[in-house]
């Protein structure tokens, strides 16, 4: 275990002293597209995100504690890296520990309109089989999933100075399909 998390933290300083610049990430036109926590991105990225879930079910509670590093190398293509530590405490019998599945992805933004203020984006994103612990539930076997996203703004009608008001205009920022299947 020792090997692992000392291979871990290298990775993770070795990422965050190698980069070099950041890129500001989800501008189509004048519009600003926030990151969220529920939903990816639809746009190419610098960032390493820390995540933490407390999931209380009837016959257990989990602790996770996620990792994930998205690194822009073109303009509209990038790579991401992602980990998870899981603590699970069933209600009945001893606590387990341990990481899940590695999972890898690629993104590319294909479309970004300044007029429509919409970005589309496409992903192949992986989780690598027996790269997590058994303890935790990791699969034995590896995923692949083709995410596509999209960010959009629709105004409904301009008010009566000729701009739209904030309580007018909607954003939807969501993956617009999501499908996984066994490698």
């Amino acid at each position: 275990m020792q090997v692992l998390e000392r291979g871990f933290l290298f990775l993770t300083t070795f990422f965050l002293l190698a980069a070099t610049e950041a890129w500001a990430h989800g501008f189509a036109g004048k519009r600003f597209f926030p990151t969220t926590l529920a939903v990816d991105d639809p746009f190419i990225s610098d960032e390493l995100t820390f995540l933490t879930n407390h999931i209380r079910e009837p016959d257990q509670v989990t602790n996770e504690f996620s990792i994930a590093y998205s690194k822009r190398i073109t303009p509209n293509f990038g790579f991401e890296l992602g980990e998870t530590y899981q603590h699970l405490k069933p209600n009945e019998g001893g606590s387990k520990n341990g990481f899940a599945n590695l999972e890898v992805g690629a993104k590319y933004q294909f479309f970004t309109s300044e007029v429509h203020e919409a970005i589309l984006s496409v992903g192949l994103d992986a989780e690598l089989g027996r790269t997590g612990s058994r303890s935790v539930g990791a699969e034995s076997f590896s995923t692949l999933s083709r995410p596509s996203f999209l960010a959009r703004v629709w105004v409904t009608s301009p008010n009566h100075s000729g701009t739209s008001s904030l309580l007018q205009s909607q954003a939807l920022l969501a993956p617009a399909s999501r499908r996984a299947r066994p490698m």
